[in-house]
């Protein structure tokens, strides 16, 4: 017979024996019943409290981390004082914890909690200092500002404490924790918790600081500040602000300007506006729909010196085409005109659309742009127009080893013109010495289906370059018939 007997859980928790339930959490061997003792005590509410601070003090620290653990579950105003004599306890473990379990309970304005945890916030390890200025920020008291500005700013503490800290200002708010919180912004490792924590107080104070973040380099930073100055600068200035950043390079700003813009109802009052506002709200479809009706306003602008506004036009005019809202005449040249621009994005958007009129007008522009950094996208735009006059430019670019990147893009341009003189012009790229041009024409042979490729393919089964050998394979196995047929019993009986 055993000297000690395991306790009977079961039993335990349904004779509500709060004494033994306490003593079987205590012991190591009971661990996997952790949850299930910790529910039942829980369930037993403000009676096993009394019982659970008598436990704290004469328990190990393994045991008393569990205690710790089941008070916090509990949830009640009555826990605030047991989890205070665990806030200073030997181990930092349950310090952490005790602290973790205050800040989420209804602790504002006790004097009590306030006192356990500025101590533990100067005096703790990095965990418990973390927990302690979250505790801080839920007693609210002002006393605790210099206490936590000082760590917000104290560049040698651990991040996570210094981003609590700066959580805990934003609960307290004040002109003193507006001061502080600027200061954090100086530190990447804060800045967004002292930007948020700003926003929650929304302080007159912090204007000017908010106006210089809305210059600053991170898209972040810039649309989180905006966003804080819609509940402080007054309308006339907000409306203005926020018309200045319908230009910005960041998408979250520019979309931040334009929903401050709607909550006050405002209406764009040129082309100019309209575009930037609608291209922010990502409703050009519904901006489309109207320029059609004037598009001469638009063209101005994707004639004149702004570049946001040209691009702007050029996403206009794309979804103009997408939505097929206007006749290909009325918007053929400025499309064409804009993929000659030196901004890349212009002309790519441009360049984009082109292939999607599929106008023979467009062939010679995009010919143009193959020996350049949009050749990939040139000649996706010419193999959807499908006219035969880029097959020879097409064959030319494909030769070039510069632009061996793209080999296959227009290898896959010329597949989708098709005809005997793509099939002509692939077979003789077959006798060039790059074997990646050689590679990529013999798998657009295949893809074409082309017959008369047959015997030079078979040739290329035997290469030295496995690539090519491998591509004249695949080929040949597309083309079929007979001959291809013929070829490909002779090299599996070689």
């Amino acid at each position: 017979m055993a000297l000690f007997k395991k306790p009977n859980i079961d039993k335990l928790i349904a004779k509500k024996d709060i004494k033994g339930l306490i003593s079987a959490i205590k012991d190591p061997k009971n661990s996997a019943d952790t949850d299930r003792i910790k529910k039942a005590i829980v369930r037993m509410g403000k009676d096993s409290i009394k019982p659970l601070a008598d436990a704290l003090m004469k328990s190990k620290s393994y045991a008393r981390y569990k205690l710790v653990y089941i008070l916090r579950a509990m949830g009640n105003e009555s826990c605030i004082q047991p989890l205070l004599i665990a806030a200073e306890d030997d181990d930092k473990q349950v310090r952490a914890l005790a602290l973790l379990s205050l800040s989420e309970l209804p602790v504002q304005n006790n004097q009590d909690v306030y006192a356990a945890a500025a101590k533990a916030l100067q005096e703790g390890e990095p965990e418990v200092q973390y927990h302690a200025a979250a505790v801080l920020g839920r007693v609210g008291d002002k006393k605790a500002v210099e206490l936590l500005g000082k760590k917000l700013n104290d560049s040698i503490q651990r991040d996570n404490v210094r981003q609590e800290a700066a959580r805990a200002l934003g609960l307290i708010g004040g002109e003193a924790a507006v001061k502080h919180l600027g200061k954090g912004l100086r530190w990447k490792a804060t800045r967004t918790e002292a930007l948020d924590a700003l926003g929650r107080i929304k302080d007159p104070a912090s204007v000017d600081t908010l106006l210089e973040l809305v210059k600053d380099k991170d898209e972040n930073i810039r649309s989180r500040a905006l966003k804080i100055l819609g509940g402080l600068l007054d309308e006339e200035r907000m409306i203005s602000l926020s018309i200045s950043l319908l230009t910005d390079e960041g998408y979250w700003v520019k979309k931040e300007a334009a929903s401050i813009l709607e909550t006050y109802n405002w209406k764009p009052k040129n082309a100019a506006q309209k575009l930037l506002f609608y291209e922010a709200q990502e409703r050009l479809g519904d901006l489309a729909r109207e320029a059609v009706l004037d598009l001469n306003p638009y063209l101005d602008e994707l004639k004149g010196g702004n570049l946001d506004l040209r691009r702007g036009v050029v996403k206009l005019f794309g979804q103009i085409v997408k939505d097929r809202l206007a006749e290909p005449d009325f918007i053929i040249d400025p499309l064409i005109a804009a993929s000659q621009d030196k901004d890349y994005d212009v002309a790519y958007e441009a360049v984009q659309s082109l292939g999607e009129l599929k106008d023979d007008r467009a062939v010679d522009p995009l010919v143009n742009l193959l020996g350049g950094d949009l050749n990939r996208d040139a000649a996706e735009a010419l193999g959807k127009i499908r006219n035969p006059k880029a097959v020879e430019p097409l064959i030319h670019a494909m030769k070039q080893k510069k632009n061996g990147l793209y080999y296959s893009n227009f290898a896959d341009a010329l597949v989708s013109i098709g005809g005997e003189e793509v099939a002509d012009a692939l077979i003789a790229v077959l006798g060039e010495n790059n074997p990646r041009t050689v590679t990529h024409a013999a798998a657009a042979l295949g893809k074409l289906r082309a017959t008369k490729a047959v015997f030079i393919l078979k040739a290329l089964l035997y290469s030295k370059d496995s690539d090519v050998s491998d591509a004249a394979l695949d080929a040949l196995k597309k083309i079929g018939g007979s001959d291809a047929r013929q070829v490909l019993e002779e090299y599996y009986d070689r």
